[in-house]
């Protein structure tokens, strides 16, 4: 019974396993191709982390010459400039370059170029062979 148990929770978990698109989160402060959690920019543990992405997006400006600086915060539902505050375009978006992002917990995670990329399914070639 345990191994019919087992098998079928592998079976669950491996063919309801699809595509999914991951996105910066909100409640985050993207600089240059860094993101951070909005609570670690008042953390002092990650100024010198915060300084270097400064450095990094003042010396690397936007297509239009603007310095990457993008939050996203609270209920909003579009990333705005902090300079300016106007609302990001798809197409800006899709500029975006890679950016690691640093969650509350100090947790890395890394965000393809263009806000994210789709995941890969892992059932491809997943068969049951027998359940006893």
């Amino acid at each position: 019974m345990f191994k019919k148990t087992i098998s079928l929770v592998a079976v669950i978990l491996l063919t309801g396993t699809t595509p999914a698109f991951a996105e910066v989160p909100k409640d985050t402060m993207i600089i240059g191709n860094q993101a951070f959690n909005i609570r670690l920019m008042f953390d002092p543990s990650y100024k010198a982390q915060i300084l270097d992405a400064m450095r990094y997006a003042n010396a690397n400006p936007d297509s239009e010459g603007n310095r990457p600086y993008y939050y996203k915060i609270n209920q909003m539902t579009q990333w705005r400039t902090v300079f300016g505050k106007t609302p990001l375009t798809e197409e800006q978006i899709d500029q975006w370059p890679e950016i690691t992002y640093i969650n509350s917990d100090g947790e890395s995670t890394v965000y393809e170029a263009g806000n994210g990329a789709e995941g890969t399914a892992v059932n491809e070639s997943f068969s049951v062979v027998d359940i006893y």
